[in-house]
């Protein structure tokens, strides 16, 4: 009998890199052939369960409700430990149904231990539909095979590359098709509770990693909003760009593999049950309110803004039904502030002047981005370090992440700063939290970037929140972490001449530093920055 491997949901963020770049090295060369994907479909289309109102999931959150004088609640989730747990919790309550949809699911960790709870939550009967991105995730198409083969769990794909066993080729011969992803992410159980943001599933977007973390945002959130966010899920699950795992491949697992499956993701559960990151969640003040359904939901108005499949499916025939237009009356409507935060920032020339048109009616911007040192998507900085100028000479404020300051658990976006072992070094920090704050009362919290990728390409969801209450603390928390944990960029004049220059200004060791260049840089990484900002592919990022 062979021995069953170590599940190996997705490859690591390096290795999709490095398959990208070898795409686009054989796209060069015209090599590759084409494959198709199946005419005949054999999957069956399902919708949101409705019948949940016994579940325990469901009293939960009707008892939070009734406590409430608006439509629905909303809880913020901020910090990575907390965040994870609460999938965990909700998967270990799930009593009817999970629903899960991600850009990116790795093997790692944190990939395993959710995959393993949604697994034990499938052997209780209730049913799972997992939905993932192809080519975000590039998951191993064999463990998703063994993930669907249990009776009461069924994975799909979206947008699948039609050559299985080497997808990372697919920009050869269906670049226009393939290149259009589904960014979304959403973690909903029994139809009663749902967790929508930024978050990927996978160690670093949970403060799991060893060296390197991403600040990011996530909300649960009960009442009127979840069944929104379940009928957004049913429009891509049985969207026509969508395919079952099982469409894709003609043979079927054996049951014994499937068993062991089963029994190697308990076993690595049991593992962890003594790991720091593991003490770290149990220690977490939301472990117990979780578990104990006491979790201080905050009344709010939800707006439930997405792309939808049809993006894909018939790409740039309703632009203005993307989920940015549907942000417009909110920055039209600001009258004092606007707080932006995007990891991956490029606004080009219409957001640009969107921004300075506000800075004119007298709202104050303010733009958290990351800086280049804290950036893992360098062609990205390359284009946004174009927009910098110009939006300062505006008069709009901008903060870059310094992925070596301060980790303050009180500020938002900040990570743990916990050395991988006594004595090591923190883990750096960087932003990969989607956050709008529109005048201290209004916020929205999602999938999606300020870049022409998210605007135009991909799919996206996010909540628009109306909870003052809520959005006060959660300026107050951004403006700690500018403080904090970003550098503010500043435009300052020259002696002697009338020319100007940019300069970081931040805490580097407790002290205020001043700095002319771009922080924690090389001569190295900085051509590499300039040389992606003169390439045209501002389209593509």
């Amino acid at each position: 009998m062979s021995r069953f491997p170590t599940p190996r949901l997705a490859r690591s963020v390096a290795t999709r890199r490095a398959q990208f770049s070898l795409a686009l090295f054989a796209l060069l060369l015209s090599l590759g052939g084409c494959a198709s994907l199946p005419t005949v479909r054999t999957v069956e289309p399902s919708f949101a369960l409705n019948d949940t109102a016994d579940t325990l999931v469901a009293r939960t959150a009707a008892r939070s409700l009734g406590q409430l004088q608006g439509p629905s609640g909303i809880h913020l989730l901020p910090r990575g430990p907390g965040a994870f747990l609460a999938r965990l919790v909700l998967a270990e309550a799930a009593q009817r149904s999970i629903d899960a949809q991600y850009y990116i699911w790795q093997n790692d960790k944190v990939g395993k231990l959710l995959l393993g709870a949604m697994v034990r939550a499938a052997d209780r009967g209730v049913r799972v539909r997992l939905l993932i991105d192809d080519i975000g995730s590039l998951a191993d198409d064999e463990t998703l095979l063994l993930v669907d083969s249990h009776p009461n769990i069924e994975v799909r794909l979206f947008n699948p590359a039609s050559t299985r066993s080497a997808r990372g080729f697919w920009v050869v011969t269906d670049f226009s098709r393939v290149n259009r992803r589904m960014h979304n992410k959403s973690f909903t159980v029994d139809n009663q509770m749902t967790i929508v943001g930024g978050r990927n599933i996978g160690d670093e977007y949970f403060e799991a990693a060893s060296s390197f973390n991403y600040g990011d945002m996530d909300a649960i959130a009960i009442g009127a909003a979840v069944p929104e966010v379940s009928s957004r899920f049913d429009r891509f699950w049985n969207s026509p760009v969508v395919y079952g795992i099982s469409e894709l491949h003609k043979h079927r697992p054996d049951a014994a593999d499937a068993a062991r499956l089963r029994a190697s993701l308990y076993a690595f559960a049991q593992q962890q049950r003594g790991d720091e990151y593991a003490q770290d969640m149990r220690e977490s003040p939301l472990a117990q309110e979780l578990r104990g359904g006491t979790v201080s939901f905050s009344s709010a108005r939800i707006r439930v803004t997405a792309d939808d499949p049809a993006k894909v499916e018939q790409p740039g025939k309703a632009p203005n039904a993307n989920l940015l237009p549907q942000l417009m009356p909110e920055f039209a409507a600001a009258r004092d502030t606007l707080v932006l935060v995007s990891p991956y920032f490029v606004p080009g020339k219409g957001g640009v002047q969107l921004l300075k048109d506000m800075r004119t009616r007298g709202v104050k911007v303010k733009i958290l981005t990351n800086g280049i040192a804290s950036t893992d998507q360098l062609p990205v900085f390359g284009k946004y370090k174009k927009y910098r100028r110009p939006l300062l000479e505006a008069g709009i404020e901008v903060y870059e992440v310094n992925p070596q300051g301060p980790h303050d658990p009180g500020a938002v976006l900040q990570t743990t700063g916990r050395p991988a072992t006594p004595g090591g070094r923190p883990p750096k920090a960087a932003l990969h939290g989607k956050i709008l704050v529109f005048d201290c009362r209004e916020f929205f919290v999602g999938s999606m970037n300020l870049d022409p990728r998210s605007a135009r390409i991909n799919t996206e969801i996010g909540f628009v929140v109306d909870a003052p209450d809520v959005a006060t603390t959660l300026c107050g928390g951004l403006d700690e972490t500018f403080v904090r944990g970003a550098y503010r960029v500043e435009l300052k004049k020259v002696s002697g001449s009338g020319d100007t220059r940019l300069e970081w200004v931040g805490l580097d060791a407790g002290k205020e530093t001043r700095l002319t260049g771009e922080p924690h840089s090389s001569a190295w990484r900085r051509f590499k920055a300039w040389f992606y900002g003169i390439l045209p592919i501002e389209k593509q990022l």
